[in-house]
């Protein structure tokens, strides 16, 4: 992915640009911010005051109600008359019709926790309710409920020609209590009125409230503290009954109740802006501004950095980032640089092109490449095969860079040619006049590269012969030299001479022949004894080997059926029954001892083939058992493999071999016969219990299968046991 700049330069241009039009950005956010912020708050007051203004609403016309039906009570005939009444039985008379009265008045203050009553002043003890007549007394102290001091100064204060008296209970739920008294004639009446504090104010307002009249502060919200009242009452009177004043960091706003000569102080709760509701409104128009500035800041930069971006278009598709102006005054060094790579690729790829040509001759592909500079001469070439022994290497890096070191080395002699092989193995073509030159070439080779490895590598060397396409044989003679590189583990150069040497005396059994028979063996092949015939057919027979070799061959022999042992990692015992098979290198001379290891394969291939027999078995017993205890259940293939701990697919493929069918097929079967034999003990057993006793978790898929594999449905089934 190509990076958002390329020069140092471009960053630099790009940056200033940003950081001017981030400043110009935040610069007009944050006044628009504080703006908002500003206006949010104005209209947050707004809303608060005028909340205010509307409780002061409710307030003035609750108020004006209440002393409007006070004041209809008090100025009915009815007051008057049970004013003025001279007996008992007038009396009487006219509280019942002044309890009339009262009813209509609180069924007009309808939608208010209130309450009105009427007593006389003189007689103190009996009071009229709008549903009874009781004891003062009992009024005061359950009704409304006051305490005892605050009703004796109440009457006290009437007592001396007080027109009304305001007071608050303080009891669980508390009520505003307001007494008038009337002068009608001869006795004085007073009308009693409590309405409940909570209804002062509107239901959802949370305000903190007072209640004033011209004596100072008679009511007031549940959350204030009575020791604050006078200070509160007397700043009040000294910022000259303002419409707001402060107290105690605190603004009370006072709002008129002229009708009674009351106030109504509200304290401002004050402003509460919610920090996330300001970032969620900014976040949009802020992300909106900061894009504009990052797309302004790279248009900018990008006609500015025009001129110098067409100059260094070259270079930003090769590296990353780059100072412009080093690059430039670094251009011509870096241009002799890339000729100068351009040069060694060159020289590279003719040297793989050799390498590959070099290979094709050892592999008997036709190449032009080494004819003799005289068309005439026909030119000797043999071949080096170089292997370095894997077992002692600790990594492949190891032995390829001794292969470099060959290369190099051949690249110093034009007579020499190397192939780089697959693997630990590589080679080298020798042109020269005789094989006592090659064997020259190849020590100097050995001398200078291959000893620093010590015993690591082995050298096969192929005789002498002439024209390239001898070269393949000479290559596939040293792969046979190679072969019995095993004998000559302390020796370096390998020469067919050697080989042949040995081969009188010895005996044919290569590495990869034994672990072929070891792999048969092991695996139960039928193939085994096809390759041991095979092996003596490569030796000459049986009887056609000399002593030397046959003792040799009976030697290898025995070695394998021990490694065979070791495999299988089973006691000899319990393979061989008629062959004392580890004993037969110490036989080697008898007639028939390749018979006895004829038989010892023999008997080790009808174990290994046993074994698999047997554990087949034990596999499809369980399989079976499996189905035969959990038919009735839910289960399915995937269950079946979590028993045997294969895949899903084994499990099918395995159970598929070992009983012929599909796992559903054969439990859907065995059901079905579990079925018919519960039928044939219980003909009178239900579809329905029948299915879910073998397993079938719908009746329909039962019914379905039992007709399926049976010819007839399970209930005529059961109708044609019972008849039987």
């Amino acid at each position: 992915m190509r990076n958002l700049f390329h020069g140092k330069y471009e960053k630099k241009i790009y940056i200033t640009f940003l950081t001017v039009f981030s400043l110009l950005v935040f610069t007009f956010m944050l006044f628009f911010t504080v703006n908002l912020y500003s206006r949010t708050l104005a209209e947050q007051k707004q809303t608060i005051l005028h909340g205010m203004e509307l409780d002061w609403s409710s307030s003035q016309l609750k108020v004006e109600l209440v002393l409007k039906e006070q004041e209809r009570v008090m100025e009915s005939v009815s007051a008057l008359n049970f004013a003025s009444a001279e007996t008992s039985n007038f009396t009487y008379f006219h509280s019942v019709k002044l309890q009339k009265e009262l009813q209509i008045a609180t069924n007009r203050m309808n939608g208010l926790d209130s309450i009105i009553a009427i007593m006389t002043l003189d007689n103190s003890d009996f009071i009229i309710t709008p549903t009874s007549s009781e004891s003062s007394h009992l009024f005061f102290s359950k009704t409304l409920p006051m305490e005892e001091r605050s009703v004796q100064i109440m009457f006290e204060e009437l007592e001396r020609g007080a027109k009304s008296y305001t007071t608050m209970t303080q009891g669980e739920i508390p009520i505003i209590v307001h007494a008038v008294q009337k002068n009608m004639g001869s006795e004085s009446l007073v009308s009693i009125i409590g309405i409940e504090q909570r209804d002062f104010l509107l239901p959802s307002s949370n305000y903190e409230w007072y209640m004033t009249n011209n004596k100072g502060i008679f009511a007031w919200s549940s959350g204030n503290h009575t020791e604050d009242f006078r200070e509160i009452y007397n700043t009040f009177q000294d910022n000259q009954r303002k419409e707001f004043f402060e107290y105690k960091e605190k603004t009370i706003y006072v709002y008129p109740i002229s009708s009674v000569g009351w106030s109504l102080f509200i304290e401002y709760p004050g402003t509460k802006i919610q920090w996330y509701s300001v970032v969620l409104e900014m976040l949009f128009p802020y992300s909106i501004a900061l894009l504009v500035a990052l797309l302004a800041a790279w248009f900018v930069s990008r006609i500015l950095y025009q001129p110098m971006g067409e100059l260094m278009q070259e270079v930003s598709e090769r590296i990353g980032l780059y100072d412009e102006f080093s690059l430039l005054k670094k251009n011509t060094g870096r241009v002799k640089e890339l000729n100068d790579r351009l040069q060694a690729a060159v020289v590279e790829r003719d040297l793989l092109l050799r390498h590959r040509q070099n290979r094709d001759l050892l592999f008997g592909v036709k190449s032009s490449l080494y004819e003799s500079k005289e068309p005439d001469m026909i030119q000797s070439y043999s071949v080096a095969l170089i292997e370095f022994r894997n077992d002692l290497f600790d990594e492949m890096e190891d032995f390829r860079l001794y292969k470099d070191h060959i290369a190099d080395h051949v690249h110093n002699h034009d007579n020499l040619f190397y192939a780089n092989l697959a693997g630990s193995l590589c080679a080298v073509i020798i042109e020269s006049s005789s094989y006592e030159e090659s064997q020259t070439f190849v020590q100097d080779l050995i001398n200078a590269i291959i000893l620093e490895s010590g015993d690591h590598v082995q050298v096969a060397l192929s005789g002498l012969r002439r024209g390239q396409q001898q070269i393949h044989n000479s290559y596939m003679e040293c792969k046979k030299i190679l072969e019995y590189r095993f004998l000559f583990r302390a020796q370096v150069l390998l020469t067919m001479t050697q080989v042949e040497e040995i081969e009188q005396t010895s005996c044919y059994y290569p590495l990869r022949v034994e672990n072929q028979l070891i792999h048969y063996a092991v695996q139960g092949d039928m193939r085994l004894m096809s390759l041991y015939k095979s092996i003596l057919d490569e030796n000459g027979g049986e009887f056609n080997l000399s002593p030397e070799s046959r003792k040799m061959l009976v030697l290898s022999l025995g070695g394998t059926l021990h490694r065979i042992i070791q495999e299988l990692k089973v006691p000899p015992e319990q393979i061989f029954d008629t062959v004392d098979a580890l004993s037969l290198v110490n036989r080697w001379s008898h007639t028939n001892v390749f018979t006895e290891i004829s038989l010892a394969l023999s008997q080790i291939y009808q174990y290994v083939t046993g074994e698999k027999e047997r554990q087949d078995s034990e596999v499809s017993t369980t399989m079976l058992d499996f189905i035969h205890i959990n038919y009735n259940q839910d289960i399915m293939l995937i269950d079946l493999a979590e028993e045997l701990n294969v895949t899903e697919k084994y499990c099918g493929i395995l159970f598929k071999q070992r009983t012929g069918e599909n796992f559903k097929t054969y439990l859907n079967q065995y059901r079905i016969r579990r079925a018919q034999e519960i039928l044939q003990i219980d003909p009178t057993c239900k579809v329905a219990e029948l299915a879910h006793q073998v397993g079938f978790n719908s009746s329909n898929t039962f019914i379905r299968v039992f007709s399926k594999l049976v010819g007839t449905t399970p209930k005529q089934y059961a109708e044609e046991v019972a008849s039987r």
